[in-house]
């Protein structure tokens, strides 16, 4: 047991840099429609969080919760939308681009260790996360998926 404990603690000390992947797909424009987003999602179900540029800096992140609470809202389901903030409601309801979706910026920089990354996203709820420079621009990304596989490869004899 004490040699996989070792071996996972090695992991954590890895970069995110060395183990982060290029982000080809899931980009969008800010002032992108709220309808194209649905889109995007739709079309890419392996796609968890779409990420919102304006003018290559990150400002923000749309997931699949906040799509589902705009369709609740426009199927009349609003009392689900009561325990958010109060703006919500009506960011939803005057809301047509992408920019009045996102939610608030949760990332890792790529100096990071694996144990900071994992940190923030076990604390955060993500099963992957936006890799950012110091400038805020999009670099990369992290998937649980990455990490796994990292450790699956590690962990063996």
């Amino acid at each position: 047991m004490k040699l996989y404990s070792d071996k996972i603690k090695e992991i954590g000390k890895i970069l995110v840099k060395d183990v982060m992947r290029p982000v080809h797909e899931g980009i969008i424009d800010s002032e992108t429609p709220i309808v194209k987003v649905l889109e995007l999602m739709a079309t890419e179900p392996k796609r968890r969080i779409i990420y919102v540029v304006d003018r290559g800096k990150l400002i923000g992140i749309i997931t699949p919760k906040v799509l589902l609470e705009f369709i609740a809202l426009k199927l009349g389901k609003v009392d689900v939308l009561r325990k958010a903030e109060e703006s919500i409601g009506l960011r939803f309801i005057i809301g047509t681009i992408a920019q009045d979706y996102v939610g608030k910026i949760v990332a890792c920089h790529p100096d990071d260790t694996l144990a900071e990354a994992t940190k923030i996203m076990v604390e955060n709820l993500m099963d992957e996360i936006p890799v950012i420079n110091e400038d805020g621009k999009l670099v990369g990304e992290l998937s649980f998926i990455d990490i796994l596989i990292l450790a699956l490869y590690k962990l063996k004899p």
